[in-house]
């Protein structure tokens, strides 16, 4: 008889420590994200990374910390697309992309750092690599139609005309009136019958079809319609206390 009595004391002990244990862990990550608050304020934002991963280790599934972890990685990658470090900025904003999903803003980001990418690329005539690139930051903000028309371009000029028809398509659907929209529309209209391809330069979307006023009008135009688009990046961190 004695052991069935001492079992219920043993199980009542063993779930009393566990219970102090979660609570102590949960009060460790706590102030961890507290002091990562003051840091960022502080303008440090590798030690607010480094002070809410190790909360993380203390309540993994902890929503306020994975939240401010996201907007940290999500400021840095900003930082470094503003400092043209884009390779780093594509990671933290992917980083802050797999904290929330559906976070357009952090999507937004994101596709802004990987355009950059792409118009390095094309800069040095690597239109190929820029294609790609394009079409993942299109991807990465679905509902941007100058991406769309960018990726677009860059189709065309690699002479994948369906692919450049697929994507001015998208776009349409998103802006039928963009004034980039149109223009491309009219360019593929006469490519596909036309046995020469004509000559797009410029590291961003200057179609140049002869040396026409009308021509250099247009694509300047283009050009000053997307760096328009794609320079609208604001942002704001928002914590959790």
């Amino acid at each position: 008889m004695m052991k069935f009595r001492v079992l219920p004391a043993l199980l009542f002990y063993f779930f009393s420590a566990a219970s102090s244990e979660a609570a102590e862990d949960l009060k460790k990550a706590a102030a961890f994200n507290e002091s990562a608050i003051v840091k960022v304020k502080a303008g440090d934002l590798d030690g607010a990374e480094t002070d809410l991963l190790a909360g993380l280790e203390y309540s993994p599934e902890n929503s306020k910390i994975l939240k401010n972890l996201g907007a940290v990685y999500y400021e840095k990658g900003v930082r470094a697309t503003q400092k043209k470090d884009l390779y780093e900025a594509e990671k933290k904003l992917k980083a802050s992309l797999r904290i929330e999903p559906a976070n357009e803003r952090y999507s937004r980001a994101l596709a802004r750092a990987v355009s950059m990418q792409a118009d390095a690329r094309a800069k040095i005539g690597q239109n190929e690599e820029a294609l790609e690139l394009y079409k993942k930051a299109a991807q990465y903000d679905p509902k941007n139609a100058s991406a769309w028309a960018q990726a677009s371009n860059y189709a065309w000029l690699t002479q994948r005309l369906d692919l450049a028809r697929e994507y001015l398509d998208r776009a349409k659907v998103l802006d039928p009136g963009d004034k980039n929209v149109l223009f491309l529309e009219e360019k593929l209209k006469k490519s596909s019958q036309e046995a020469q391809t004509p000559v797009l330069s410029s590291l961003h979307f200057i179609l140049s079809a002869g040396s026409s006023a009308a021509a250099e009008k247009a694509g300047a135009q283009v050009l000053a319609g997307l760096e328009e688009a794609y320079n609208e990046v604001s942002y704001e961190l928002n914590f959790f206390p």
